[in-house]
């Protein structure tokens, strides 16, 4: 609130978190402490080909199977990065990711999960120097 000429005026607050996150345009997935996903952004409801509620809830493990090296650095409490991995969908499609992982402040157990597709990047950086 702010005060102005001797009056409270309501100063509207910037946007919560569930709006970031649906904002953002590479796929986001917040896992709770028992690894399953408890929401989802719009980016990775299409880059699985997927609707949230057939995401929500589920093990992020059954969600995307992930390599040995991304379930480590999903485990850690600290950020990971994972850059040009392969993951596959629960209906077995391959896609090359980059994986980011980090631990929520405040929040024991809970992770952001984004996703950016590096299928783009990596042709992008092909092109240059061939």
């Amino acid at each position: 609130m702010v005060i102005a000429r001797s009056r409270l005026i309501a100063v509207p607050s910037g946007p919560g978190p569930e709006a970031l996150i649906a904002a953002m345009p590479g796929a986001m997935f917040v896992i709770d402490p028992e690894g399953c996903v408890s929401g989802v952004n719009a980016a990775a409801e299409a880059l699985l080909n997927a609707s949230a509620s057939s995401l929500l809830h589920k093990p992020f493990g059954i969600v995307l199977r992930l390599p040995d090296s991304c379930l480590t650095g999903l485990r850690e409490y600290a950020v990971f990065a994972s850059y040009d991995c392969t993951v596959e969908t629960q209906r077995g499609v391959k896609l090359r990711v980059d994986f980011h992982a980090t631990p929520l402040p405040d929040h024991d157990g809970w992770r952001l999960v984004s996703l950016n597709s590096a299928a783009n990047a990596q042709s992008m950086g092909e092109r240059r120097s061939g």
